[in-house]
């Protein structure tokens, strides 16, 4: 949940013209409100993914026995430094 609107900043991209075709379409049928709309979805998107294969990753170093088990988790996120906290 946001609490404030994310500050934008344009840029410029190049991308193939079936995509711009395929934006363009979900654009003018109400989908999506416009192509930096479709982009900045898109990016999330993609955003979330890695973020969850890195959290893959964590866990499966953490090598623990029981997958469903959250304890190597819990341990884990433990030994974590807390700077964020702050």
């Amino acid at each position: 949940m946001h609490l404030r609107p994310d500050p934008k900043t344009q840029v410029t991209v190049r991308i193939s013209a079936e995509a711009v075709a395929f934006i363009d379409e979900l654009v003018a049928s109400g989908e999506v409100a416009s192509r930096a709309a479709f982009l900045d979805q898109a990016a999330e998107r993609q955003r979330r993914h890695i973020l969850g294969l890195r959290d893959l990753e964590i866990l499966a170093a953490i090598g623990d026995d029981d997958p469903d088990d959250l304890t190597g988790l819990a341990r884990w996120n433990q030994a974590q430094p807390r700077d964020d906290l702050g």
